[in-house]
């Protein structure tokens, strides 16, 4: 989900931060996706004045494409 957001190929706006938030056991709870939901969170109850911009959300989401990817190595047993 979060690589389809980096991609363009996921639209942010059809539900894909609830998605990612609820794979975040999946991913090893990495503090990456809970940087992704500050940054739409503080939009949504006021302490931004602009929402994030896709860029902004995309670079989040690349940091949790890698994260994932860290722990899925971990898990198959291969080096972080």
């Amino acid at each position: 989900m979060a690589q389809g957001i980096v991609e363009g190929s996921l639209p942010i706006s059809q539900g894909a931060s609830f998605l990612i938030w609820e794979s975040m056991g999946e991913c090893g709870h990495p503090s990456e996706i809970t940087e992704f939901m500050i940054l739409i969170e503080d939009w949504q109850t006021w302490r931004r004045k602009e929402p994030p911009t896709d860029d902004e959300l995309r670079e989040q989401a690349a940091k949790i494409v890698k994260a994932a990817n860290r722990h899925l190595r971990m898990r198959a047993g291969g080096e972080a």
